[in-house]
């Protein structure tokens, strides 16, 4: 009756057979994924080439931060992206390179996100500060330009040092007017690196002329060479407003933070 229904009868010495077969194909794939394990144990003293694996296995020895970690590590950056911000931003030089992003920001020739990093957190941020572009512009454009009438006025050798001394303090206090102003437009870090670099570049300019006027003075028949120089270093110190001397610490200033 049962094969009219279509049912096949199975003796046990079948079942035992295949209960035997189904043991043997789980061990067999136990053995297989063993052997994976040790592959890949084994692979990893081995040199991996795959970058996708290579950052796997250095990610995984990383610890993993706690929370009061992570706010302090969030404080330690922030504390020192705004400490080497300060420290270009009190240059004339790097703010008149601001003052040319605002303005170009203002005229639309600059992206305003890729220029200034504007937090979201406040309702219409962005179009507050689009507001004030102008007044803050006005504002640096008159320092700069005070900072630089003042600047020639210490240079020039018939200036008492009583006066240098009161006109180069009047330069500080608008130079750190200015990067304040700045400061709060948020200008990305990227778009100051450069500012950085051009920096070192002038400095090291400036350095290295003293060096070869000494030269020059030592020498017979370098009056030109020497003019030429001393030309040169002074159109140096009227694009930044600085000494070589000044200039060299603000530069060593910024680069031991960006070391951090």
């Amino acid at each position: 009756m049962l094969d009219e229904l279509g049912i096949d009868l199975i003796e046990e010495s079948e079942i035992e057979t295949c209960d035997s077969a189904d043991t043997e194909d789980d061990d067999d794939e136990s053995k297989d994924n063993a052997k994976i394990i040790i592959g890949l144990a084994a692979g990893a003293s081995e040199k991996i080439e795959d970058p996708i694996r290579m950052y796997l296995a250095q990610i995984g020895v990383i610890p993993l931060l706690s929370w009061a970690d992570e706010i302090a590590l969030a404080k330690r950056i922030d504390v020192t992206r705004k400490n080497f911000h300060r420290r270009i931003l009190k240059s004339d030089y790097s703010q008149g390179i601001c003052l040319k992003m605002l303005e170009g920001i203002t005229n639309g020739d600059l992206p305003f996100d890729r220029t200034l990093a504007i937090s979201t957190e406040f309702e219409n941020q962005k179009e507050k500060l689009l507001k004030q572009f102008p007044v803050h512009a006005k504002t640096l454009r008159t320092l700069l330009n005070k900072n630089r009438e003042d600047y020639e006025q210490i240079k020039c050798k018939r200036t008492s040092a009583k006066d240098r001394y009161r006109l180069l303090k009047n330069v500080r206090n608008r130079q750190r007017k200015g990067s304040g102003i700045i400061e709060k437009l948020c200008i990305r870090t990227k778009k100051l690196q450069p500012i950085m670099k051009q920096l070192q570049e002038i400095s090291s300019g400036m350095n290295s002329i003293p060096k070869q006027i000494l030269l020059c003075e030592k020498r017979d028949n370098m009056k030109d060479i020497l003019r030429n120089l001393k030309s040169k270093l002074s159109e140096y110190e009227d694009l930044v407003l600085e000494t070589p001397e000044r200039l060299s610490q603000r530069v060593e200033s910024f680069e031991n933070i960006f070391k951090e």
